[in-house]
């Protein structure tokens, strides 16, 4: 009996969301895109809605679809130390994995995998750059498991391995933006 009213529910959302956290997301990158302060969306009545000149579908799609990469990218940023699969950020944005894998693909050309790799070399250049701690430690918390992903990864997208980096950025031959231009 409890499973029927949960469903009935689920399916009254108007966003689709099955998650209380994905709902959060989505509305919170609806407000970004929208340029209204957090929750105001949410808290909106119809007749209060923002009226928004779009001038024809095709432009309301790729809004849509950019507070949708939004969200995911937030999402992915938010939870970078953890193992993140594609149904795991599907699900925090009130995806499915097909629909966010073909919202990437056709926005920016990259997977979601390939852009979660981006945001955690990113993450462990910045820890690299401004702490002493251990390969290991920085590899953890940019979300990579062994340090042999995190110095394959970062050779490949960097063109130096991460303790050469730290190396470099110590003595002033580089700089933090340095690294991003070379490939």
């Amino acid at each position: 009996m409890k499973w029927a009213a949960s469903s009935k529910l689920r399916s009254r959302d108007p966003l689709g969301c099955k998650s209380r956290l994905g709902r959060a997301i989505l509305l919170l990158s609806m407000n970004h895109a929208l340029g209204l302060r957090a929750g105001r969306l949410a808290a909106m009545r119809p007749d209060e809605a923002p009226v928004v000149d779009m001038p024809d579908r095709r432009q309301q799609a790729r809004t849509a679809s950019d507070a949708r990469i939004l969200g995911a990218v937030r999402f992915m940023q938010q939870n970078l130390h953890r193992r993140l699969s594609v149904s795991d950020i599907a699900a925090g944005v009130c995806l499915s994995t097909s629909s966010l894998w073909h919202l990437f693909k056709a926005n920016g050309g990259q997977s979601p995998k390939q852009v979660l790799l981006q945001l955690r070399l990113k993450r462990a250049k910045e820890l690299l750059s401004a702490s002493d701690l251990p390969l290991k430690q920085v590899a953890a918390l940019a979300g990579m498991k062994h340090v042999a992903n995190l110095e394959r990864g970062f050779r490949a997208e960097f063109g130096v391995t991460p303790g050469k980096f730290r190396e470099q950025i110590r003595a002033g031959t580089r700089s933090v933006d340095d690294a991003s231009s070379e490939q």
